[in-house]
């Protein structure tokens, strides 16, 4: 069920890491096969009936509200998941955050009774829902309060590491309950002490800036699994692209713990696209922090000088940004790599001839794991991938 797979072996070719370790990966490939291809956990309405017979009618009211019933499936992530088209961090969404985080207490509190009676995969994910949605929030909350931080030079270094924090917990308490019922260490009003340190102006330009694209825990999970067992040695720095990468990075370090096997070490962040028309080519460390990394954190990349660092981004199209990301570090870190959870492997569009007039036909992208696919080792992905930045678009 769920999950739109395209892999070119089955999931738990990808999940060996953790048998290493004693872990169940056949409820692991249970987990990734209830994410539908939106990254939606989802369950099938008698298993969402069993389970709300199991954990009380309480329990079944809280989750049916904050799902999307389609049929026969019930996705996990509906009403109070997305918040849609809202404006860059603001008072507005601030509120929407900070009032998504509150109605999520009351279900909060109850993991770590319920996780005490979790028996199956589905059990799982019917009590990990407020983890998920809590994930998704702090994460937004991250990705609006580092591009507010490129306008706004006022806010504090420390309010910024105070959310990363947060955001490291969150996934980790996240992914910690699904793959081992680790019982979450809950801290609530952490986000509210942030929500109130940040002076969010009232208004800006309308844009859709609390978006994170890469949101799909199965693939992430097989992703970060395989990476840990590829690396030999821990990058000292990753740099994780906003708004995509957002949780990936997080999602690494809590997984590389998990199997004991360290694949990170600090996280950076910056706000670089070549899709954004306001975004030029940068060819340097100096022209990546100014205008791509708020001056606040500009500490945190100069730490990178002659440390290992490794580029993670959701996916690759044409190249072009992860071209110029890995340009601009080569002169300032030791050694620069590349990783993707996903590739794309169809052409963006097509020209074709139709009455003497050429049009461009954009086919649905088939977006494969780069880091789980076909490639044996690290180093064949890596180079799969470098082909792909010296020939953009190829």
């Amino acid at each position: 069920m769920g999950a739109e797979s395209e892999l070119h072996q089955r999931p738990e070719e990808y999940l060996k890491a953790f048998d290493r370790q004693g872990h169940d990966v056949s409820a692991l490939v249970d987990f990734y096969e209830h994410i539908d291809f939106t990254g939606s956990p989802m369950l099938t309405s008698t298993e969402l009936d069993i389970a709300g017979r199991k954990f009380g009618k309480e329990r079944y009211r809280q989750v049916l509200k904050r799902s999307l019933v389609v049929g026969d499936n019930v996705f996990l992530r509906g009403r109070g998941y997305y918040p849609g088209y809202v404006p860059l961090l603001n008072t507005d969404a601030l509120e929407f955050i900070e009032g998504s985080l509150d109605r999520l207490e009351a279900s909060l509190e109850c993991i770590a009774e319920d996780a005490e009676r979790c028996e199956t995969m589905a059990d799982k994910i019917f009590v990990s829902q407020p983890l998920d949605h809590r994930k998704n929030l702090s994460l937004l909350l991250l990705t609006g309060l580092f591009e507010s931080m490129l306008q706004d030079r006022t806010t504090p270094s420390e309010v910024f590491n105070r959310c990363y924090d947060l955001c490291q917990e969150a996934v980790t308490d996240y992914y910690g309950f699904i793959i081992s019922r680790k019982i979450p260490g809950l801290r609530s009003e952490d986000i509210d002490e942030i929500v109130q340190s940040i002076d969010a102006p009232t208004a800006y330009q309308k844009k859709k800036a609390l978006s994170r694209e890469m949101d799909h825990p199965g693939r992430i999970l097989l992703y970060c699994a395989n990476l840990c067992s590829l690396i030999d040695q821990p990058y000292d720095f990753s740099v994780n692209p906003l708004r995509g990468a957002a949780e990936i990075g997080f999602a690494l370090k809590t997984i590389g713990e998990i199997l004991g096997s360290e694949a990170v070490g600090e996280l950076n962040f910056v706000r670089y696209s070549t899709h954004d028309e306001r975004h030029g080519a940068v060819t340097n460390i100096c022209e990546l922090m100014e205008g791509h990394v708020p001056k606040q954190l500009w500490p945190s990349i100069e730490k990178m000088q002659g440390k290992d660092t490794i580029i993670i981004d959701d996916n690759i199209t044409g190249g072009n940004t992860l071209k110029n990301l890995k340009r601009a570090l080569e002169g300032h870190c030791r050694s620069v790599d590349v990783s993707v959870v996903e590739i794309n492997r169809t052409h963006l569009y097509e020209i074709l001839e139709s009455k003497g007039q050429e049009r461009r036909v954009f086919p649905t992208k088939k977006m494969l794991p780069a880091a789980i696919g076909e490639w044996r080792d690290q180093r064949a992905m890596i180079q799969l991938i470098e082909r792909r930045l010296r020939h953009p678009g190829a």
